[in-house]
């Protein structure tokens, strides 16, 4: 494949293919075919399996990017895949020429970065351009905190398509001291928290709404496509799970929870912190000081001022993590129980610290 034949249909072709064949799931030549099809359909590209053959034989050339690229007999069918899962030609060393065909593509990724089926290239835009200085975007502009050896990346590219071509997936996943456990999940969202990542997806249910499910990636022990499985979209008017969450900080949500007035006092200088990063979006100012009170005897020092915040959540563990944050500089006012969970943290830690 010459240079000049490098436009954004082969480009496009081409980081499609990169993450299927870096995928849990293996494809041969007519399955990537197909794949491929299903994402590009949208920008009116349909490709024959002589396409196909070809963009692989670049993938692996020493002009094109080096690829691991096995191929094996599976019965009747030839599969083809990365010998190594972790390979792609988004993260290997790149030769001057690769880095030129990416950076003169960036421009035409922006053109369709806002489309469904390519969100996930967002991120990575941004740093194609920083990388390669595209309209003069300069180096230190974008920092990517996610932390790439998180356990359970390895199935969000395959978990993101099942959720773009609405296919049924059976999940093996194991929490923490809990026995291995299998379940068909109708997929719809993948959802970060605290730098981990959750699938959140619905299992069938005999009542009027569906049962929402969440699992943490780094608990999944395996992905199986149940392409025979009728899916089951979300619920009509929560295309974002914000109506569902909206009650809760983080991802845990008790069926049987109910919302509560929560108020707490801080003391600045972190009660400026905690109102430029609210811990719940209805976290309000109910009551402040001014920053210094002034002593009430002469000789004795300024005591800091405070600030009262009310929220309106239900209760549960990640609420109870993000107040711990503040340490002393933090007091419950209501309800009960997020004050005793934080007194019973703060004695454990004692104690686990030798202070009896």
């Amino acid at each position: 494949m010459k240079e000049k034949e490098v436009n954004k249909g082969v480009l496009m072709r081409l980081l499609v293919l990169d993450r299927l064949l870096g995928g849990n799931v293996y494809y041969d030549q007519k399955g990537l075919t197909a794949k491929v099809n299903q994402a590009l359909e949208g920008q009116g590209i349909h490709v024959s399996e002589s396409t196909i053959r070809d963009d692989l034989e670049f993938l692996e050339s020493t002009t094109g990017f080096n690829a691991p690229i096995k191929r094996w007999n599976d019965g009747h069918w030839k599969l083809i895949a990365y010998s190594n899962p972790n390979f792609s030609i988004m993260n290997m060393p790149l030769t001057y020429q690769q880095a030129q065909l990416l950076g003169r593509a960036i421009g035409m990724l922006n053109n369709i970065k806002g489309l469904p089926t390519f969100r996930w290239l967002e991120p990575m835009v941004a740093v194609l351009k920083q990388e390669f200085g595209v309209d003069g975007t300069p180096q230190g502009t974008v920092m990517l905190a996610q932390n790439e050896n998180l356990t359970g990346l390895e199935w969000f590219g395959q978990l993101h398509e099942d959720i773009v071509q609405k296919i049924v997936v059976e999940v093996t996943y194991q929490r923490f001291g809990k026995k291995p456990k299998t379940r068909a999940i109708h997929p719809y969202q993948l959802k970060q928290y605290n730098n981990r990542w959750f699938l959140i997806g619905a299992e069938e249910a005999n009542q009027p709404r569906l049962t929402y499910v969440v699992v943490p990636l780094d608990r999944i022990k395996g992905v199986k496509e149940l392409t025979r499985e009728k899916y089951i979209p979300k619920e009509e008017g929560d295309n974002d799970f914000r109506e569902y969450f909206q009650h809760i900080v983080g991802v845990s949500l008790l069926p049987e929870g109910e919302v509560k007035k929560v108020k707490v006092k801080v003391w600045y200088p972190n009660a400026w912190y905690m109102e430029t990063k609210p811990v719940h979006w209805t976290q309000k100012v109910v009551e402040e000081t001014a920053p210094w009170i002034p002593a009430e005897k002469e000789g004795e020092k300024p005591k800091p001022g405070y600030k009262v915040f009310e929220m309106e959540v239900i209760p549960n563990e990640e609420l109870v993590q993000q107040l711990m944050v503040y340490g002393d500089q933090l007091e419950v006012l209501e309800p009960e129980w997020v004050r005793l969970r934080l007194i019973d943290r703060a004695k454990a830690i004692l104690v686990k610290n030798g202070i009896r």
